[in-house]
């Protein structure tokens, strides 16, 4: 759902344009772009996603390789780059600690970011609670401790570590040609 979101994000078109305010049914166009998109999301790119989920999600949380200290050294740089930049990305979010919780893992889009002393405040579009625009990712700069998800300022889960996904723009059907 997040590259879908991002698609028509690029196009200049909301969720709520795109789809009204039901989900789509899964045999109509926007359903099939949408789990077509899902799909891409994990296995384009050689896989390159789905591989980093899995990697991601079998480091530790607390060591020089852990997911944290990944998180802080190299992923929150490119945030803050694309964000400064006015470029949304797509994020994986990683809270599974073995293969077997992968599916837990999740994906969002970052669409604005704002360093303070102690951090990064990460403005996040959460395909599973659409329409809301007071969603964001707190991330400490320091430590092991998680990025933490709230909504209007009230945490919601915590995250052992996010990287930013490897994206390629794709038009929607309906805007093909345009």
């Amino acid at each position: 759902m997040a590259f879908a979101a991002l698609d028509y994000f690029r196009l200049g078109v909301f969720g709520i344009e795109a789809a009204g305010s039901e989900l789509p049914e899964k045999d109509s166009a926007l359903g099939r772009y949408i789990l077509r998109r899902q799909v891409e999301s994990l296995a384009g790119g050689a896989g390159t996603n789905m591989r980093r989920f899995v990697t991601w999600t079998m480091r530790p949380t607390g060591t020089s390789i852990g997911s944290a200290t990944l998180m802080r050294k190299r992923e929150l740089g490119n945030v803050l780059v694309s964000m400064v930049a006015c470029n949304p990305v797509p994020l994986g979010l990683i809270v599974a600690e073995r293969l077997g919780g992968v599916g837990l893992n999740h994906q969002v889009v970052a669409y604005g970011a704002r360093p303070h002393q102690d951090g990064l405040t990460i403005r996040i579009y959460d395909p599973n609670i659409p329409a809301r625009d007071d969603v964001e990712l707190e991330v400490s700069w320091r430590g092991d401790a998680p990025a933490v998800e709230t909504v209007a300022g009230k945490r919601r889960r915590e995250w052992r570590g996010l990287f930013v996904e490897r994206y390629k723009a794709c038009v929607p059907p309906e805007y093909r040609g345009r």
